[in-house]
């Protein structure tokens, strides 16, 4: 326990001394509940060579620009509809407070087939400006105080030219940390680039995802130490009207030498 409140307190800490860095934008505040979603579709092959649809639903509330929530369902192949994430918070101007099953606190790509993706369990999110440090309990069932993994990351606008974002991943249990870093917004005229890397300090072990974008159209490469390159994939986004979007992605193994196609039907409102 001891353990666990040091972490604590070294967390909000850090959070107070970054708030007084933070320069905060004025706006006007926002009143009564706001609710948001999306439901979305995807159709790919499975296991047995066939191809299935998986539908995932989305739901976010807002309450007068304070506190906030968020529910994230999904159905299984016999359409059983179960809850796969969910979280709470509160916006307090400086910072950002938030409780769940929500998902790492990590960099991203596209394919993410290479990358490393540190698990999550419940977890409580502490943000300031772009810094983002997460703790993440083991089983808040029958421990509240048992923390597996502590999880940060920080962005920064790189000479408005690209947003880098580091990232760490400290698991207690193990010892073991695993870093990333990720790129975003390269302007290249007629493109956008971005990219992301991660680091296993103990296994030694590294993988890497670069990735562009023009109008809808994405492709990107991945590899990691054993295979410099594994994955070719890309895919497109067409929005048809009012929130509809209908994308095609395909992904190409090099060393299986086998396409993986999918289509995804999403409504946001």
């Amino acid at each position: 326990m001891r353990k666990v409140f040091t972490i604590l307190a070294s967390t909000m800490f850090a959070t107070a001394a970054m708030a007084e860095d933070t320069v905060t934008k004025t706006q006007a505040p926002a009143t009564g509940v706001v609710v948001t979603g999306q439901i979305e579709t995807v159709i790919a092959e499975t296991a047995a060579d066939k191809y299935g649809a998986t539908t995932s639903f989305d739901l976010g509330v807002s309450a007068a620009g304070v506190a906030f929530g968020g529910l994230d369902f999904v159905t299984d192949a016999d359409n059983d509809l179960s809850l796969d994430e969910w979280h709470m918070g509160v916006n307090l101007g400086v910072a950002t407070l938030s409780y769940g099953d929500q998902g790492n606190n990590w960099i991203g790509a596209e394919g993410e087939q290479t990358i490393a993706d540190p698990a999550m369990g419940e977890s409580l999110k502490v943000s300031v400006g772009d810094a983002t440090v997460a703790l993440g309990f083991t089983d808040t069932s029958a421990d509240i105080t048992d923390v597996a993994n502590v999880q940060a990351t920080y962005a920064i606008n790189a000479l408005e030219v690209a947003t880098v974002t580091g990232a760490i991943d400290y698991n207690l249990d193990s010892e073991t940390t695993i870093l990333g870093a990720g790129v975003g917004g390269v302007d290249l005229g007629v493109a956008t680039a971005s990219g992301a890397f991660t680091y296993d300090l103990d296994a030694e072990t590294w993988g890497y995802e670069g990735v562009v974008a023009s109008n809808g159209l994405t492709a990107y490469i991945n590899g990691d130490d054993t295979e410099a390159l594994q994955n070719i994939g890309g895919g497109y986004d067409y929005n048809l009207a009012g929130g509809l979007t209908l994308g095609g992605d395909v992904a190409y193994n090099v060393n299986d030498e086998e396409f993986t196609p999918s289509i995804t039907a999403a409504f946001a409102f």
